[in-house]
């Protein structure tokens, strides 16, 4: 939350000039401005069934760039002709094709309709090696980036720095080679905040929902694993049959001044950057031997981070509360929209982009930092997909930089 401070004229003038030198505010871009289109969901990914054969035993991994960069891999098993079953995988809207990795070769192999097939070139150094117990594959989310305002239910300046993390999860599986089917066998989550630019204390959490068969993964027996750093804790508040809630405590902590003023951590392009808050779950599936489900689609699997702003939850559009909170549906800024966590101009206050990208100065609108963010949203994200990848010079904390994703 941003504080709203009364000055004398001549300090008012005197924090414009500076704010202008430092921040270009001039060329700053409302986002409350914006005409979105009022059935507009904000989402920036979808689901590809993606089919790979091959006539020998084949590991392969699949990433979403040519670089095969680690932070964007997103599926690693082993080829088993007769055995292998098309696979539901998460992907950016904008993505168009996926890259396969096996045997040292890199190949694409394009999206169309949803579905992705490559056959892959046997060779005689394929290795040869059994599904079963022993050898686990993963379904990836890669590396994406969650963004939210404070403010809710008001609306809040979007430069979307109050929370900024980067996020990734797998689902570990085996193939058996008995049935052929598939075998969950835990979920891995890593969250890393990276800016809190907040005076309210922030709090994330994250819901992880299994559906239809899947539901069977989750429960009140799942053992949860969790690596972190001191004065770092991750518990569960709630679970059941096919979900389970975990709070972060300790991630968004913020500095105060000699005069008790919040320091925002790492919006300010004046100060020095500080590390990310780093944890590290796995969840064990219920069942120690796997949970037995077919086919794998990541459709099955959700995984909802929403943060806590004291008192008040805060999520993406169309999401339900989750801590029954209450929803403060007459006291929204602009109206209540048609969509919970959004108004009537269909303003949001959570995005999630299925990238790892930098979070804009403090005070900077998203416009301002990516400027093809307006395009997008108002053109019902048909135009400039991939806005994200398209950031100015100007306007962002270049914190990837400083501290990448290891």
């Amino acid at each position: 939350m941003k504080k709203i401070i009364l000055l004398s004229m001549l300090s008012v003038f005197a924090f414009s000039a500076c704010e202008k030198d430092l921040y270009d505010a001039e060329v700053d871009q409302k986002v409350t401005d914006m005409k979105i289109p009022l059935d507009f969901n904000w989402e920036m990914s979808t689901t590809a069934i993606i089919n790979i054969t091959s006539l020998s035993e084949t590991p392969v991994a699949v990433y979403l760039d040519k670089q095969c960069s680690e932070i964007y891999k997103i599926a690693e098993f082993t080829v088993i002709p007769g055995l292998n079953m098309p696979i539901e995988l998460n992907v950016p809207t904008a993505q168009q094709k996926l890259y396969a990795k096996y045997n040292g070769n890199v190949v694409p192999f394009a999206i169309n309709n949803g579905k992705a097939e490559l056959t892959l070139t046997p060779t005689t150094s394929a290795l040869k090696t059994r599904a079963g117990s022993d050898n686990l594959s993963y379904l990836k989310k890669g590396w994406s980036t969650v963004m939210f305002e404070d403010l809710f239910p008001r609306l809040g300046d979007y430069d979307f720095n109050d929370f900024a993390a980067n996020y990734n999860y797998s689902i570990a599986y085996r193939v058996s080679p008995e049935d052929g089917l598939s075998y969950v066998d835990s979920y891995e989550f890593d969250l890393r905040v990276n800016a809190v630019g907040a005076t309210k204390p922030i709090t994330p959490y994250l819901r992880i929902t299994a559906t239809n068969e899947f539901a069977a993964t989750l429960d009140d027996t799942n053992v949860v694993n969790v690596v972190a750093e001191d004065g770092i804790t991750v518990t569960t508040v709630s679970s059941g049959k096919g979900f389970r809630i975990l709070k972060f405590e300790g991630m968004c902590k913020v500095e105060k001044d000699a005069n008790n003023k919040v320091i925002f951590r790492n919006t300010d392009p004046a100060l020095p950057l500080s590390a990310p808050m780093i944890a590290k779950v796995t969840i064990l599936a219920a069942n120690k031997d796997g949970v037995k489900v077919n086919p794998l689609s990541m459709k099955n699997f959700n995984f909802d981070i929403f943060i806590t702003n004291g008192d008040t939850e805060i999520h993406k559009r169309g999401m339900a509360s989750r801590l029954n909170l209450g929803y403060p549906a007459d006291e929204i800024e602009g109206g209540e929209g048609n969509a919970t966590y959004s108004n009537m101009s269909n303003l949001v206050w959570g995005i999630d982009i299925p990238a790892a990208i930098n979070h804009p100065i403090e005070y900077r609108s998203i416009i301002s930092a990516y400027p093809k963010f307006k395009k997008w949203a108002e053109s019902e994200g048909t135009e400039e997909k991939n806005w994200y990848e398209a950031p100015s010079q100007q306007g962002l904390i270049k914190y990837l930089e400083q501290y990448p994703i290891q």
